[in-house]
């Protein structure tokens, strides 16, 4: 029996398609004198924003010039881009009243995603949030999806993850849950093979 749900935030509750591209696009811009491929930015989908920029650079000093850039654009344009995906409130609520518990679990920065959930009216739905600053290793390693278990005090059998990217679904996987990839997300479907293989793909939050 499921009695509890794990989702990644951007790309699975919040459509931040758009901001986090711009954002990453103006940091590779400003630190690294070139212009990113929309393939490659979004090849990086689902990681913690240094591994993301890893990715472009491995220069320690260039990525904390770019997180910083990155971080002060994002916070800029952030509340006047973020939106929600159709049916996610409904899902939310409708779990709510089954007794399901409901965890997020994002390479976010812990205070961005607590302030996001608020803007988009999603907070008091929560019972977990495990964020980038709550953990030592980030997906696609299980931790984030173990750590979330045990805020909501579930076994792997109990509880399913949701997300948009491979990063996502291996992190699930790897922690012992059935991990569903939403149809929606802004990655090519290709990229999700192997470990990174969802269980099922949903249209919407609600076909869960």
């Amino acid at each position: 029996m499921i009695k509890g749900v794990l989702l990644d935030f951007d790309g699975t509750i919040a459509n931040t398609g758009e901001l986090i591209l711009s954002s990453f696009a103006y940091a590779v811009r400003t630190c690294l004198g070139r212009e990113a491929k929309r393939e490659e930015m979004l090849a990086t989908f689902g990681l913690v924003i240094h591994d993301a920029f890893f990715m472009f650079t491995q220069d320690e000093e260039k990525i904390t010039e770019m997180r910083d850039v990155y971080r002060e654009t994002h916070n800029k344009n952030h509340d006047r881009m973020i939106k929600i995906y159709p049916g996610v409130k409904e899902a939310f609520e409708s779990w709510k009243k089954q007794g399901i518990k409901i965890g997020v679990v994002t390479s976010k920065k812990s205070p961005m995603v607590t302030h996001g959930l608020e803007i988009l009216g999603l907070r008091e739905y929560v019972d977990a949030i495990v964020a980038a600053d709550h953990v030592t290793n980030g997906k696609p390693d299980p931790e984030p999806m173990l750590m979330g278990l045990k805020m909501l005090g579930l076994k792997p059998e109990e509880c399913v993850v949701i997300g948009d990217s491979p990063f996502d679904i291996m992190s699930g996987r790897r922690a012992g849950m059935k991990a569903y990839a939403v149809s929606y997300t802004d990655l090519d479907k290709t990229r999700f093979g192997g470990e990174g293989e969802p269980t099922a793909w949903i249209d919407s939050l609600e076909d869960l």
